[in-house]
């Protein structure tokens, strides 16, 4: 939802589901500075990615850590 507020798109866009899903399970997001073609506060963008990793261990473990990050 972050990702879209800052820069009005989705994180994965594709053609059909499947190939978004394989975004979605495969491939590193665009930082939202890029998609934007300008920058935001690095710690802002360092928050979206952080929620936005694959692997569970490198995410904020619940609703309350990503709180506290931001």
């Amino acid at each position: 939802m972050a990702y879209f507020l800052l820069t009005g798109r989705h994180v994965f866009e594709g053609r059909t589901i499947i190939e978004i899903c394989g975004h979605h399970l495969h491939t590193a997001p665009t930082s939202p500075s890029e998609r934007l073609g300008r920058p935001l506060p690095a710690a802002l963008e360092a928050w979206v990615l952080a929620c936005l990793e694959k692997d569970p261990a490198r995410r904020p473990a619940s609703a309350s850590e990503a709180a506290a990050r931001l």
